[in-house]
């Protein structure tokens, strides 16, 4: 109790800017807590375009900038192929505000702000093409919604008189009354939902957040906190049980994917690990890096995924680790689709079917 309590305080000295120790249960590490941004020195637009073309060509609804969630329709999916989801709204929104596409991000905000916020001020976590005029209350994705969030408030510095920081502000708070209980997010927008995975602290969202409104530094802070607790030395993995109590992992087995996205979180507010960053380079030079890790057996199993590599390659540019991104890009460089009408893209050879998420996360990581 102590322990946590020392831990707790630390954090929230973080919040305020300082440099402190940070006790867990492994190795005490001095970090600070500071906004981080992926390096510009490592870009390749000669991949990028043709990426770029190939989601313009057959992933755009009707001459707009939404994107359909898949290339073929699979029903058992909780979204169809058709639908689009607010992730996609997100990381679409990022790629053109790191790309300086001011009307592109402007055309975004307004598809965001006609067809996905409902009348709650919620953001709707998939739309129907077919329907997009519905306003009703709906289910919302807390993790896409902050990075939405934060796009906007990243936007509003860069362009001004688009009323960007309003629209955040609003999101936002929609965002804690609805899908915030005891200063934990939730899975999504209802009382009695689970507490939501570490995979949806978003912390550059929460940081900036917490700058515009006392209540989300609460949230940050437990959230840092309990993901510092749960991380296991060494690896960029993290023990938390909703996995499991999903039924989506067995004990000692992770989701690799999601992982890596807590250990990219974390560095964006500055908060590394170089243990973690050695071991993914090792394991991305001996190759190839699956779906699941069983930590015991020190093994991967399930599909490759150019999703994983993205997020691999955004890891090294905020890390600043070259080997780490040559290594990430030459393994999407052998995923993507070379020849035909899909050339540039990441489509399955056999069953010719793609995904909107791992299209976005590859042109990020690019």
């Amino acid at each position: 109790m102590i322990k946590n309590t020392v831990l707790l305080l630390f954090i929230a000295l973080l919040i305020l800017g300082g440099t402190v120790w940070i006790l867990t249960t492994q190795q005490p590490e001095t970090v600070s807590l500071q906004l981080t941004e992926e390096s510009e020195a490592f870009k390749n637009p000669g991949r990028e375009k043709p990426l770029l073309d190939f989601i313009e060509a057959f992933f755009l609804v009707e001459d707009t900038l939404l994107m359909r969630t898949s290339l073929v329709e699979e029903r058992e999916m909780m979204a169809t192929g058709e639908e689009v989801l607010s992730e996609s709204i997100g990381l679409y929104m990022e790629y053109f505000r790191r790309r300086e596409k001011e009307n592109e991000f402007h055309q975004l905000v307004t598809l965001l702000e006609k067809y996905f916020v409902c009348e709650e001020k919620l953001i709707a976590w998939k739309i129907n093409p077919s329907e997009m005029n519905s306003k009703e209350p709906t289910i919302n994705a807390p993790v896409d919604d902050l990075r939405i969030i934060n796009q906007l408030i990243i936007a509003h510095e860069k362009w001004e008189g688009y009323g960007y920081a309003d629209l955040a502000r609003v999101l936002a708070d929609a965002l804690y009354v609805h899908s915030v209980r005891e200063k934990q997010m939730l899975v999504f927008n209802h009382p009695e939902a689970e507490v939501a995975p570490l995979v949806y602290n978003d912390f550059e969202a929460l940081l900036r957040l917490s700058k515009m409104d006392d209540r989300w530094q609460k949230v940050l802070q437990k959230a840092l906190h309990h993901t510092l607790e749960q991380q296991i030395s060494g690896v960029p993995f993290y023990k938390d049980d909703y996995w499991v109590n999903q039924g989506l992992v067995e004990e000692g087995e992770y989701l690799v994917l999601e992982n890596l996205w807590i250990m990219y979180y974390k560095a964006t507010i500055g908060v590394k690990d170089k243990e973690a960053l050695e071991w993914l380079v090792v394991q991305m030079d001996q190759g190839p890096v699956l779906g699941r890790y069983r930590l015991t057996e020190e093994s991967f199993s399930g599909n490759e995924s150019p999703a994983i590599y993205g997020v691999i390659s955004r890891i090294a540019k905020i890390y600043e680790d070259e080997q780490l991104y040559l290594l990430a890009t030459e393994a999407l460089d052998r995923m993507v689709t070379k020849e035909g009408i899909y050339a540039g893209g990441f489509v399955d050879s056999l069953t010719g079917q793609a995904y909107s998420y791992d299209q976005l996360i590859s042109l990020l990581g690019y």
